[in-house]
Order: C-alpha cells, then structure tokens, then sequence
C-alpha cells in the first residue's frame, strides 16, 4: 500500500511513526459479527402519573420480561409526565395511540386490557417464537465499551434480503432500572428497561439506504455518548439498536438487538499487516477514503474504525461495495489517523492515513 505523500509535512508523519510505535499495544475496537437473527421490538407506551401503568400494566410489563427477554428487544417509553424524554417522547408519538398503558409488539397494539392479560401473554409469546425463525432482510451487530465518561459504540449493518424503501438505523441508550415515583406504584418504583436518549441527533437514527439495498450490503459507523447521568454505569444500561424503515408517515420496526457488555477490550498486540493486494487511497484523503483487500481477506466480515492521534475512537461510518469500504471524512478535521482493520480470524491492519 501507498501511505505516503511527498507533499505531507515531515514533521507529521514524524508524529505519525511515533504515535503509531505507541499505539501498537492497543487493541482496536469493532462491530461484531453480523448473525442473521430477528429480534422483535415490544414496546409500553406509558407515563408515571398513570395509574392503569402501575397496576395491571406494571405487572403486564413483568411478565414480558419474564417471557421475552432473551427473544426480543423490550422497553417502557414514556410519553408523557416526569420520565418523558425528547427521545421517549418521540418514539411514543412514532407508535401513535390515545391512551396508556398500550403494549406493541413492533408497531401492532397488541389490545392489552387488565381483562384479556393471561390470554395476550400467551398470544404474544407466540408470537415472539415464530418471529424469531424467520431470516431478517437485515440485523446488526454491536460492540460497546467505555472509555472514561464516553461511551462508544460500533454498529454493523447487514443485508441478507433484498430491501425497499427507506432505512434508518437508531441507536438508544436504556437503563436497566430507575428508582422514580410511578401511580399505584409509589415514589421509589423500580422503573425497568427504561428509554431515555438516542445516540444519534435524529431520534430514528443514521441514514442507512433511502434507495432500498441489495443482498450483502453492509454499512459500518461509529458513534460516541458522553455518560451525562450518575446512574448511567455499565452494570446499569443497555445499548438498542433498531432498524427502521418508513412506511408513509410512520417508522416501523424491522429488527433490533442489544448488548450490555461493555467490558474493555484485554490488551494485544497489533501489526501493520501490509498484505500484497491491500489498497488504501487516497492518502491524504479529502472527501472519502477508500480500503480494498485482496482476495485472501472477506470483506463480509472485516471490520474497519479509525482513531486519532491520541488513540481515541473517531466516529465514522464505512459502507461495503463489494470488495472495498468507502468512509467520508469530510467530518474530520485535518491531520494523521489510523484505519484499523480487523479480519474474521482476529488479525488486525492499522494503516496511518491523512486527512487533509
């Protein structure tokens, strides 16, 4: 690979070669593994000021938990009262409905009355089981660590059908549990699986494909979230990710996964692996980068994030075409990176690229 441009100052690449010796023991950070698995979202829309909330609809929501847990993406989005936040908020308004508590799996109230409750948690139990045999048109893969007070987060997109229409990818931050007032609950009610911010500036997340996408596309970004709450700690949240696709004036489910595992990475050590057919250009880069691997490497499963000088994860998104991985940089302020690659079988290529 070309790394080098006569008209890069001296000096920087000096800073490059020393600051790359340093980084050598670090260990990069990467999406995992996209698994072709269906999770459903189930969704109460509620309030703390509502009674029916606290009473059948707080025992409802246990009894989803208890059933779906581990087979489903499941939180409580507050629409209104002291636990409303401009993303539950939102989302609630995305679900639509004129009352509460109102139980959707995905986007379908699913007419959960204090009456009907033992047949319905049947029903979608059901439900969730037979959602969960079939081939998603698209899942993600995750991994999250902490760094300090920020969070960061790697997200993987893939597409194992042929899709349509509009794509976004939302990314949310859950707690686990919140000590708060509720109706019929009292004022230190253990609120679980609580929504509380997305991870992105719009609420239903980063533009994936507004043109639909074909089979084995994938799509990589990276984002950060400074840990503004004191309860925000890692034995106390969850990352969600869900796809959405719009449908008219709504945005609907079509898969989603968490993770709450944000267990730092052991430290390792990596190698600028230069391999005969590795191409990343160009270098300086002005707009988009560009990384293509030679036949040896699956680029389905290659992982790619770039760091600072200082070692630090750079939000950035990649996007797979083929055998190669484009990024617009145009985001980034000038000066000396590090792509780093990793392959299925855990070998990692940190490449020093400039952006200029």
């Amino acid at each position: 690979m070309k790394f080098f441009n006569p008209k890069t100052p001296v000096f920087v690449m000096k800073k490059c070669l020393l600051l790359f010796v340093l980084l050598g023991a670090m260990m990069s950070v990467s999406a995992q593994q996209v698994e072709p698995v269906y999770k459903p979202l189930i969704t109460k829309r509620t309030a703390d000021w509502c009674p029916n909330c606290g009473s059948w609809g707080w025992t409802f929501f246990h009894w989803l938990l208890e059933d779906n847990d581990d087979k489903a993406v499941i939180w409580a989005v507050h629409h209104s009262g002291g636990l409303e936040t401009t993303t539950s908020g939102a989302i609630a308004d995305n679900f639509q409905g004129f009352s509460q508590p109102i139980f959707y799996l995905n986007e379908v109230d699913q007419e959960v009355h204090s009456t009907n409750m033992s047949e319905k948690r049947t029903e979608i139990a059901q439900q969730v089981d037979a959602m969960g045999q079939q081939m998603p048109i698209a899942a993600v893969g995750l991994h999250s660590w902490i760094e300090g007070d920020m969070l960061q987060v790697d997200a993987r997109v893939e597409f194992f059908q042929n899709a349509d229409g509009t794509w976004r990818l939302g990314l949310y931050l859950v707690e686990k549990e919140r000590v708060a007032p509720q109706a019929n609950q009292g004022n230190e009610a253990i609120h679980k699986r609580l929504l509380r911010t997305a991870l992105t500036d719009d609420v239903f997340g980063e533009l994936i494909t507004d043109m639909g996408a074909p089979v084995g596309l994938s799509v990589m970004s990276s984002f950060s979230h400074p840990l503004t709450d004191p309860i925000w700690t890692d034995d106390n949240l969850i990352v969600v990710a869900v796809l959405w696709k719009k449908e008219g004036q709504v945005w609907v489910p079509m898969n989603a996964t968490q993770t709450d595992d944000f267990e730092q990475p052991t430290a390792t050590t990596e190698r600028e692996d230069i391999a005969v057919g590795w191409h990343v250009w160009p270098n300086p880069a002005h707009q988009f980068l560009y990384v293509s691997v030679p036949a040896s490497v699956d680029a389905r499963a290659l992982s790619c994030t770039l760091k600072d000088v200082h070692g630090r994860h750079v939000p950035t998104r990649f996007v797979r075409t083929g055998r190669s991985w484009q990024a617009d940089v145009t985001h980034l302020p000038k000066g000396c990176y590090f792509l780093h690659a990793r392959q299925r079988d855990g070998r990692v290529t940190v490449q020093r690229v400039f952006i200029q």
